[in-house]
């Protein structure tokens, strides 16, 4: 299948992702911090996802390597900080506020503490080894450089997969959000939907030959 009209499937799909399942879930008004730290904070991550789909809606469109490769490690990290300041709900509130005020978590901790939780150790060891790769790749070295020397095939696929891991991080992301009754997600979250969009996104992989 060509390459642009995958591409526009996909765009389809991210913009339903933004514009049927996102946006009608931002309608909860304001958080005081001060008053509701976590629902003020889950406000803020779920405004951020939204940009986030748009982002990665734009390094398709835009054929942009190297924004497909922030995008995927920032997505990556902001799963890996709301997991762990997520998966004690004793200590949640002192995780917010060092993420919040101190910015005192650090991504190794984090990774260190989640990799030995049966819940997301599964996520973190299939998306470690692509992370540590992409984190090498944003530096100037050979790797990097010949990056515009790819063929459109070899791009192409490179983005592909970066997106398709980014929203699957985000469907893990906003599963975290809505497993701990933020604002009314139960209400206006389709996962359903998101699932269905994931794995349509997935079969196109089928047309694709991924090189890992």
């Amino acid at each position: 299948m060509n390459h642009d009209i995958i591409s526009k499937q996909i765009s389809k799909k991210l913009n339903n992702i933004s514009d049927n399942i996102l946006k009608p879930s931002l309608n909860f008004g304001e958080y005081n911090k001060n008053e509701d730290l976590k629902n003020s904070v889950a406000a803020l991550i779920l405004k951020k996802i939204n940009s986030l789909i748009i982002s990665i809606n734009n390094s398709l469109q835009l054929k942009d390597h190297f924004l497909s490769t922030y995008l995927y490690r920032y997505i990556y990290e902001l799963h890996l900080k709301i997991a762990f300041i997520y998966i004690d709900k004793k200590k949640i509130n002192n995780r917010l506020n060092l993420f919040l005020y101190k910015d005192r978590l650090s991504i190794r901790n984090c990774y260190d503490q989640l990799r030995y939780n049966y819940k997301y150790n599964f996520l973190i060891l299939d998306h470690n080894a692509h992370y540590e790769k992409l984190s090498h790749m944003i530096h100037p070295n050979i790797e990097s450089i010949n990056m515009h020397r790819w063929t459109e095939e070899e791009g192409f696929e490179f983005i592909f997969t970066n997106t398709l891991l980014s929203i699957i991080l985000i469907r893990q992301l906003l599963f975290i959000l809505h497993n701990n009754d933020l604002w009314k997600l139960k209400e206006n979250l389709n996962f359903k939907e998101l699932d269905l969009i994931i794995n349509q996104i997935n079969v196109l992989s089928q047309n694709i030959e991924i090189k890992n």
